[in-house]
């Protein structure tokens, strides 16, 4: 490794941009390019990347280079640089074979930016670090799997599916449609989040890579990342910052939460709005939305934002997004104008209980209902009008007839640490306070009640040490007859 310090000129010698590895001249020449002669960075990256970086055609307004989103120097402190004439520290460490790290320091500013390069031409460090992972296609996607044994073509299909749902929702023209399914969306499956902080230098469980459209995350199916990268694909030419209000509520209405479906979600948004523990208008802008935990202000606002489309119309709804989008020095001085939102008394109407929740927790008489599976002193399963009858003691957890192989579930093992996985798609865990119905192929919490967070604090009914209660028929993809019941 070597490090250098080197006084800032404004016309560095152009040194050649050749397949070898990261010479001293280039890496002067680049940082140069990145301070100053910004025309010219587009031949420092690697071409494929660049064309990554394009694939999907979004752009933002005022980012000349969008593969650098996140680990750029900004124009005020490049501004800065120039009128001071600073001084830079770099240093190059080579990592294998063709690959090399320069490091880029303005000690004045105490700004630190890491590059990555094969041979002498810029990557990024998703590339680097998913190098050797394995690659799987489906119809929109290009699947990166650090642990193939945690992938499966269930939770693709679903992904699939979500996209064509969303396309419908965001109406897609059939170009946009033929362009995502030609370039894909390259999601990469980090099997912790350690590798997340790797692949980004973020942590977190997830997110949206927005300098080449990826999603990187540590779930199967995370719907919520996926809902900026889809939205951001429909709008096309946008502001880099939207008020959280929208684009986390967006995100929240149709995708839930990393691990957590949408109407799990919701849910607790109409029990906080219904509560009167937070309303929708005390989230209007960036600050007034974090002042809350975002617990509570992501559900709120997934639920209104849900609310908006279906009372507003999705082009209205777009151009509400953009309207309230702008950049990073203004965006916290935008506050949402309430003339823009629908009347209140519909929103009231709206937050009512939901005539046919997803779980149902004092179910009655059996009389109505058809014995489809039972255990003497285990459980019973009935069904009747889109409703299953569930009895059980604590736990089920159920097979289809043809289960995924070679798949192991980290929802499963953080659920039943020990406990061997043998294939279960779903469980089913009750007590006096929850129910909750987790499918372990998606990884995701489906449905879930919390006496707690529910308006008439209902226990779970209980009938001679058994708990009884309805889950709707489509939290299953499967008639629960053809499932194996352990």
């Amino acid at each position: 490794m070597k490090v250098l310090l080197c006084s800032f000129l404004l016309l560095l010698s152009c040194s050649s941009v050749t397949a070898q590895s990261l010479q001293e001249s280039s890496a002067r020449d680049f940082i140069n390019s990145l301070l100053v002669r910004r025309d010219r960075l587009d031949k420092f990256i690697l071409p494929g990347e660049l064309e990554l970086s394009k694939r999907l055609d979004i752009s933002y307004r005022g980012i000349d280079k969008k593969y650098l989103i996140s680990n750029d120097f900004d124009s005020a402190s490049r501004a800065e640089i120039v009128k001071n004439r600073f001084t830079f520290t770099y240093s190059i460490t080579r990592l294998s074979d063709h690959y090399s790290v320069l490091k880029a320091i303005i000690p004045k500013l105490d700004i630190t930016k890491e590059y990555y390069f094969k041979d002498s031409l810029l990557i990024s460090k998703p590339l680097y670090y998913s190098a050797d992972w394995d690659t799987v296609s489906s119809e929109y996607f290009i699947f990166h799997v650090s642990d193939i044994s945690q992938f499966n073509h269930y939770a693709a299909d679903r992904l699939d599916n979500f996209v064509n749902n969303i396309s419908h929702l965001l109406d897609y023209t059939d170009s946009e449609v033929k362009q995502l399914h030609r370039n894909k969306i390259h999601y990469f499956l980090c099997k912790d989040e350690k590798e997340i902080e790797l692949l980004t230098g973020y942590q977190a469980r997830g997110l949206y890579y927005i300098p080449y459209d990826y999603i990187i995350s540590t779930f199967n199916c995370h719907y919520h990342e996926l809902l900026h990268l889809l939205i951001n694909y429909k709008l096309k030419d946008l502001y880099l910052y939207t008020l959280p209000f929208f684009q986390e509520g967006f995100a929240v209405a149709f995708g839930g939460r990393g691990g957590r479906d949408s109407g799990v979600i919701l849910d607790m948004g109409r029990f906080l709005v219904q509560s009167g523990m937070l309303n929708y208008s005390m989230l209007l802008s960036r600050p007034e939305f974090y002042q809350s935990d975002i617990s509570m202000s992501y559900p709120v606002s997934g639920l209104y934002n849900k609310f908006l489309i279906e009372t507003a119309g999705i082009k209205k709804y777009l151009a509400l997004y953009q309207k309230y989008s702008t950049t990073e020095d203004k965006i916290d001085y935008l506050t949402i104008d309430k003339s823009d939102l629908p009347a209140d008394d519909k929103w009231q109407e709206y937050i009512k209980p939901d005539d046919h929740p997803p779980i149902i927790v004092t179910p009655g008489s059996m009389d109505n209902y058809k014995v489809i599976d039972e255990k003497e002193n285990s459980y019973k399963v009935s069904v009747n009008d889109g409703y299953y009858f569930f009895q059980i003691k604590d736990t089920l957890l159920l097979i289809p007839p043809i289960p995924v192989t070679g798949y192991q579930s980290k929802l499963f093992n953080e659920i039943f640490p020990g406990c061997i996985y043998q294939s279960e798609k779903y469980a089913l865990i009750a007590d006096s306070n929850e129910i909750s119905v987790y499918n372990f192929y998606s990884n995701n919490l489906e449905a879930k009640y919390v006496k707690g967070f529910s308006a008439d604090q209902k226990d779970v009914g209980r009938v001679n040490g058994s708990w009884n209660f309805l889950l709707s028929t489509k939290l299953f993809d499967e008639a629960i007859a053809k499932l194996q019941i352990r």
